[in-house]
Formats: structure tokens, C-alpha cells, sequence
């Protein structure tokens, strides 16, 4: 249980929402980073000791500006993003940093990571949707990948974003950056 000021911890103790208790019964914990700055040393390798009370989150999310600024060594800015891992994957979504140093640059330097990157679509991990809004985010939820229209799904779901957005979509919980 942790409430850190550059990330969020959330576990059963913290009176989830009750689509989210079933999920987090079978796993223990899911780590939010409201935005990286891997530039700014926001997220690094040892996030997890001390100041992280250890955590061994099941699942990582990263809300967006992964990178920091428009230049610099990226090679140096993305090395603790590497060590970052979780049993269920860690994924992110694209934040404003990201398109100020080209997105298809941003894109390919972040390929060296172990993040999975969600680029306006859903997935489904281990019972879990996992809704991803890339920057600058969009206009109509039919412009998320593998979304269903007709009915929707039954499975607890995390919309992660970077640009608040009002989109109409059922959730259980939202996080985004800015």
C-alpha cells in the first residue's frame, strides 16, 4: 500500500471501484506513472525500493510524456524505462513530449523498452481492459481499435490517457497526465 508523489499505488485496502476487487484479487497490485519524464529521473530503476515500499506491481502503466524535452540523450533518458517490468506487462500511452520530438522518433526510440505502447485502441490482459488514447488524443471512441460498439464489456477497464478528455466510455477507472 503506497501513495507516492510521482506514482499511485492501488490495492484492494484503497476502496476500488467493485468491477476492479475481482482483478485485484488474483493479482496484488497495479502501478500508475501520471507521466514518465525518464529525462527529469522520474522514473528509475530503483522506483521500486525505498521510496516505492518495494512494490512488485503485477501490472505498470505510464500515462504519457515518457520522454523529456526535445533533444538530449535519449539512449541515457530511456535506460531506467528498461528495467521497468510486471508480470502482466507495462504499457503507456503517448503524452505531448512524445510529439514535440516527432512521434515516429519518440516511437522508435521507446521500441529499445520494454513498454508496450497503446496508440488509441483496447487490449485485454489477464481479465482486465486496458484502454490506451495516444496524444493528441481523439475525436470518437470509434476511433479506438478493438473497442465494441454494441456491447459493452464486462471486464474491469482502465482508460489511460494523456490529454483529459470527456469521451463517453464506460471505465472503472481513468488516468491521464498533463
Amino acid at each position: 500500500n503506497a501513495h507516492h508523489d510521482r506514482h499511485v499505488m492501488f490495492d484492494e485496502d484503497h476502496g476500488l471501484p467493485p468491477s476492479l476487487i475481482d482483478f485485484l484479487e488474483e493479482t496484488d497490485h497495479i502501478l500508475f506513472f501520471l507521466e514518465g519524464h525518464a529525462g527529469k529521473g522520474l522514473i528509475q530503476e530503483n522506483e521500486m525500493g525505498p521510496g516505492g515500499q518495494g512494490m512488485k506491481p503485477d501490472l505498470i502503466v505510464v500515462t504519457g510524456d515518457i520522454l523529456d524535452g526535445m533533444g538530449g540523450d535519449f539512449d541515457q533518458q530511456i535506460e531506467p524505462l528498461k528495467a521497468l517490468s510486471a508480470p502482466l506487462g507495462v504499457f503507456a500511452v503517448t503524452g505531448n513530449h512524445e510529439y514535440y520530438v516527432g512521434m515516429n522518433r519518440a516511437l522508435t526510440i521507446l521500441k529499445k523498452t520494454n513498454l508496450q505502447m497503446l496508440n488509441n485502441e483496447r487490449i485485454t490482459v489477464d481479465g482486465l481492459d486496458i484502454v490506451g488514447v495516444g496524444y493528441p488524443g481523439i475525436h470518437h471512441l470509434e476511433e479506438i481499435k478493438n473497442l465494441p460498439m454494441d456491447s459493452p464489456s464486462a471486464a474491469p477497464r482502465i482508460l489511460l490517457f494523456h490529454t483529459p478528455t470527456n469521451l463517453k466510455i464506460k471505465t472503472d477507472v481513468r488516468s491521464g497526465g498533463h
